[in-house]
């Protein structure tokens, strides 16, 4: 059931230069007659979908409720752990069932909200169908770096948020889950050789996994702080940490051995796809489908590119005329450049601090920062938002990278990367969800691609606050970053969809006015190759956000504001474009 339950709740885890506007499609979100009754049904049918959903994955369960039991929902140890790899004939059902079910709705007889959550949940079904296609069967890795179910799993152990005695013993249960969850990983991979979909980075994902074997301890520790965090009799806390350690070395690291053992093996008896989808059998069905899922919206390729392509141009215009009309500014522009912050607890004080000049308040925050585990952080991750319970009564969690290695406080990008994950990203768009939204479908359902798109545009957006800093600077700091973002997109379409292989990327990067190392060149193409549409999410939905606040800042003049429509993008919730859209269109209409 996991990958149902990441495209529900999206659980978490870098040519031609002139295109045209895409044309948009809107959903109308009608003034309704609503029939109170229906309207009520339509909300407990949500609910209960999710509840029935939530209930058959541990994991999705303990990270939304810190009180399942509250919701009805309660696990015992024996059924502790990582569920289905593939999807069953039982998951295809419950998808049928349901959009049988949504369709029996008269959508105009629902409040706003609730034809808001209907188009979000036929969005989602329907993707989901498409997913459990035949044709489409066998084609997503579960190695990919970014993705990979290997390094994922160590992300998820570390942050486990222990609450209780309860939650340990599950937290001993899902680890000794490990070999079982393997043994289906590998008849799933073992499906995709004998079809001829296998696309595995055997070099980067077993260099991966001897680390976590070789690991000198961190791992360990962060397991066994678990124990040590329960206000429990030391007698309790021994016991635990036998169980524990058990658990670590039995089938934590067995697991690992296991992978290396096995990818050794398949790597000698099978062939492997080293290029992209595009020479995979259905691969370039299966990547039309992909951009349809991470665009948040049903566009095609060629509208992918498009959108990528504007994105390219609007940041390059942004460039020139700084270049043509403060060419000082530009002399002068150091791509490295500073903040006054020292710590990220100064830098989150003083988001929280600026947030309201342009977005609406949610009101006082708690939150904790704390390091990532350093083997985590040794693989280049920045920073993440953990996210919160919907009854969470406990901080929320940022996690940063506080290896000496990586570490700049002071830099440029490290604001942006906790604007990002902080204020006014992540953490402030979970927190105005769950204060705004009364609905537990809307509150837990997600799109990948709003979430991310506004994260992206948010960070950028902060950018305002920083007085000190000459504002060309800012803005070419950010041109930069839309250009290279615009070209790896436009490179991935290209991996994966129109079959380039290394010389050929090389090729179209160079033209595109980009210049790598040798190494540079064979990293990035694999990053690509082996995580297919993995920038989409961020950089196609924050350029639809922008083309959005354009219209409405070209219709309104002088009546735009800021915040009021920053407030409307946040109401539309976590949803798919087509609702963002209809959001934004009745933000322009009442106000014009």
């Amino acid at each position: 059931m996991n990958r149902l339950i990441k495209l529900l709740l999206a659980l978490s885890l870098i040519l031609s230069f002139v295109g045209c506007t895409p044309s948009k499609e809107t959903v109308t979100t009608t003034t309704p007659t609503i029939n109170a009754q229906i309207d009520e049904e339509f909300t407990k049918f949500l609910d209960d979908y999710v509840i029935e959903v939530v209930s058959q994955d541990y994991l999705s369960t303990h990270v939304y409720f810190e009180n399942s039991s509250n919701y009805g929902i309660e696990f015992t140890s024996d059924e502790v752990n990582l569920g289905e790899v593939e999807y069953t004939q039982e998951d295809k059902q419950l998808i049928e069932d349901t959009k049988e079910k949504l369709l029996s709705f008269d959508r105009d007889l629902l409040s706003a909200i609730n034809q808001d959550n209907y188009d979000q949940l036929l969005y989602d079904l329907d993707l989901q169908l498409a997913y459990m296609a035949d044709d489409m069967a066998y084609l997503g890795s579960l190695f990919g770096p970014m993705s990979g179910f290997y390094s994922s799993i160590v992300t998820t152990l570390v942050d486990f948020v222990i609450r209780d005695e309860n939650d340990l013993n599950n937290y001993i249960a899902l680890i000794n889950s490990l070999p079982d969850y393997l043994d289906k990983v590998i008849a799933y991979t073992n499906k995709q050789a004998e079809n001829g979909t296998l696309m595995i980075n055997f070099d980067s994902v077993l260099e991966y996994c001897q680390n976590i074997v070789d690991d000198d301890g961190t791992i360990y520790e962060s397991l066994m702080a678990k124990v040590d965090s329960l206000d429990i009799d030391e007698s309790s806390k021994e016991n635990y940490r036998l169980q524990l350690d058990e658990a670590y070395h039995n089938s934590f690291i067995a697991m690992y051995e296991g992978i290396i053992t096995y990818l050794n093996d398949l790597e000698k008896n099978s062939s492997n796809n080293e290029l992209g989808l595009a020479h995979l059998p259905n691969g370039k069905a299966y990547y039309e489908l992909l951009v349809k899922d991470k665009a948040g919206k049903d566009i095609s390729v060629e509208e992918l590119e498009e959108l990528m392509q504007d994105l390219l141009v609007d940041n390059l215009t942004v460039m020139m005329t700084i270049i043509q009309n403060n060419p000082e500014s530009y002399e002068s522009f150091d791509l490295n450049m500073q903040t006054t912050f020292s710590s990220y607890d100064e830098i989150l004080n003083f988001l929280e601090n600026n947030v309201t000049k342009n977005f609406p308040s949610v009101g006082n925050l708690t939150y904790e920062v704390a390091g990532i585990n350093p083997l985590i952080a040794s693989s280049g991750t920045a920073a993440y938002f953990n996210i919160p319970a919907i009854d969470q009564t406990t901080p929320k969690q940022i996690r940063v990278n506080t290896l000496d290695s990586s570490l700049d406080i002071s830099g440029l990008s490290t604001y942006i990367t906790l604007a990002h994950e902080g204020l006014p990203g992540h953490m402030y768009q979970y927190a105005y969800n769950y204060q705004n939204r009364d609905s537990l479908f809307a509150k837990v359902n997600s799109n990948l691609a709003f979430t991310e798109g506004y994260a992206v545009y948010a960070s950028y957006e902060a950018l305002d606050y920083l007085s000190e800093i000459d504002p060309n600077h800012l803005a070419l700091y950010k041109a930069n970053e839309m250009i290279i973002y615009a070209i790896l997109v436009l490179s991935d379409i290209g991996i994966n969809y129109h079959g380039y292989d290394l010389e050929e990327f090389k090729e179209f990067i160079t033209q595109a006015g980009l210049q790598l190392t040798e190494e540079g060149y064979q990293a990035q193409y694999e990053q690509l190759r082996d995580d297919p549409g993995a920038f989409i999410p961020y950089y196609a939905g924050y350029k639809q956000i922008m083309d959005l606040k354009e219209e409405a800042q070209e219709t309104l003049g002088n009546k735009f504001d800021e915040v009021s429509f920053n407030q409307a993008l946040l109401d539309s919730g976590n949803v798919p474009f087509i609702v963002v859209e209809s959001h934004v269109e009745n933000y322009i209409s009442n106000n014009e």
